[in-house]
């Protein structure tokens, strides 16, 4: 039996940046929620020999043949792997379009992606070219920004960029020096001039180094072994024969499910059915933390309240019909048994709800961190119950979260995470968090903080002086070398010890990044106060 899901597909006309928009985001965006990858690929030849239709046929068989192990095994964030279809431009030229919904782990999965097609790229012939984008901003650009020469700055460099033979190559400014290109100038350019196209060696440095390198170790790295326990053999036998729907029924776990009704049932009776599934580590934790909240499951327990959770969203999406049973007269590798390359010989680690990227002596050393932090809130902002609360946004809860899960295991079953039940709404200030968290997750002294805070604001005082509509899309990723450094320097003259000195790094990216510094607290506090406003 097979779990089928409504595709969510998005307009071909996002493949395409619109020079009207001076910062090169909205034109993609269009209004949409969720974010997309997409691609195009084209068969361009002055000569057009043989049948176009059989041509694209041939390249969505090569991108099927290279996305196969990962359609198959891969647990993509919105369970649907790569859509691909041929569509025409206005103009009548043909193409193959691809698409696929990467909310909640957009990096990762799009620099999977861009990975793959870097390899289906080298698979076609010189008449082939690939676009990338996904529906905020040209990817390839994204990740290569810094490296721009000057005169290829957005909107300049809109639709220049492709995949060639393997390599990404730009459509030079000698053609339409002063602005980006159209649609149609790209294909025609591409049609009759491609041997022009050039390569910047430190953008094309930057994308292996971002994206290309490490793979695909480092993606398979990224995934875990989640055992799960069923009391349902029917549930049981979807989830076995539809392994890979595990990351969209977690992500369900702040929306559809009480965790604490769900897993405080009386211990299992009966035929239990045990299973083991990929499940990424972010929405890992996101279960993991919610079993924290929930303090109705003891570590010996896990698998079956794993299981009793899985169940229950999947019986909640069935019957509202966001999923369906459907029997497919199809291949279906889990049935015969047969896991493709390069899932089939990577040694995958068992998802462990105590892990932690700290050792226990260093990671948070004060036992009361979230009781200080709920105390320090009221202090901060007065009346809570006249406060705001953003909605929860899963995609974000890392690092903070991996906080929760070890607070959990110090105190077992007496977990103390749940916040005042008053709290319903709240926003609290970077700074002011950023004080409190030095001060009582870390024991720095009040000299250091100080220091910390003034070179914090200096740095972000400086970044959004240099902020300018051509850097908006490098200013979204925020990981270049020279902010970095900047960030070293600034930890290395505190008095605290190395991996100390890792993890506020990570907090200071983490509140800087996009633009919103806010998010990462707002998110953290939503999954503790999540139960409780369930409760209310």
């Amino acid at each position: 039996m097979m779990l089928v899901k409504d595709i969510d597909k998005l307009s071909s006309d996002h493949l395409w940046q619109n020079e009207d928009d001076v910062d090169g985001v909205d034109s993609f965006n269009g209004g949409q929620e969720l974010i997309h990858l997409l691609f195009g690929i084209f068969h361009l030849d002055m000569l057009q020999i043989g049948n176009i239709e059989t041509i694209l046929q041939d390249i969505i068989n090569v991108v099927n043949d290279v996305f196969k192990a990962w359609n198959i095994h891969y647990p993509w964030s919105y369970y649907n792997s790569v859509q691909l279809e041929i569509k025409s431009l206005p103009n009548g030229t043909r193409y193959v379009f691809g698409d696929i919904c990467v909310q909640d782990s957009i990096e990762e999965q799009e620099r999977l992606i861009i990975s793959l097609l870097y390899k289906v790229s080298d698979k076609l012939s010189v008449n082939n070219f690939i676009r990338i984008c996904d529906n905020w901003f040209d990817l390839l650009i994204a990740e290569s920004n810094e490296f721009l020469p000057q005169d290829y700055q957005i909107p300049i460099a809109f639709n220049r960029f492709w995949l060639h033979e393997g390599k990404l190559k730009v459509i030079p400014i000698t053609f339409y020096y002063n602005r980006g290109l159209t649609p149609d100038e790209a294909i025609q350019f591409l049609t009759k001039s491609y041997f022009n196209l050039i390569q910047f060696e430190g953008i094309s440095e930057a994308i292996d180094r971002n994206v290309l390198s490490g793979y695909p170790e480092k993606y398979l790295e990224n995934l875990v072994k989640l055992p799960v326990v069923f009391e349902d053999k029917e549930i049981y036998q979807l989830l076995a024969e539809n392994p890979t729907i595990i990351s969209y029924i977690v992500r369900q776990v702040l929306t559809e499910v009480d965790i604490a009704s769900v897993v405080s049932k009386e211990d299992a009776n009966g035929e239990l059915y045990s299973l083991e599934v990929l499940i990424p580590k972010t929405h890992f934790q996101l279960l993991s933390v919610a079993l924290v909240n929930s303090n109705e499951c003891s570590p010996m327990n896990l698998p079956l309240c794993h299981g009793r959770i899985i169940s229950y969203i999947l019986h909640s999406l069935l019957d509202k019909g966001k999923l369906k049973k459907c029997n497919l007269d199809i291949e279906n590798q889990y049935r015969q048994g047969k896991i493709l390359p390069p899932f089939d010989a990577f040694n995958f680690k068992e998802a462990n709800f105590t892990d932690n990227e700290l050792s226990s002596e260093d990671d948070i050393r004060n036992s009361n961190f979230v009781e200080k932090l709920t105390s320090y809130i009221s202090q901060v902002t007065g009346n809570l119950n006249d406060l705001k609360l953003n909605e929860v946004d899963t995609n974000d809860v890392d690092d903070l979260l991996d906080s929760s899960v070890t607070e959990n295991e110090n105190k077992t079953n007496n977990n103390q995470f749940g916040l005042d039940s008053s709290v319903k709404n709240m926003t609290l200030s970077e700074e002011d968090f950023f004080e409190f968290y030095l001060k009582n997750a870390l024991n720095m002294k009040e000299d250091d903080i100080a220091n910390c805070l003034a070179d914090n604001n200096e740095l972000k005082q400086e970044s959004e002086q240099n902020i300018t509509s051509n850097e908006m899309l490098n200013n979204s990723e925020f990981d270049d070398d020279d902010y970095d450094n900047e960030i070293d320097t600034v930890l290395k003259s505190l008095d605290i010890k190395e991996d100390q000195n890792e993890y506020i790094k990570g907090l200071l990216e983490s509140m800087i990044v996009d633009g919103r510094p806010n998010e990462l607290i707002e998110n953290f506090l939503n999954v503790m106060l999540q139960k409780k406003d369930n409760d209310e």
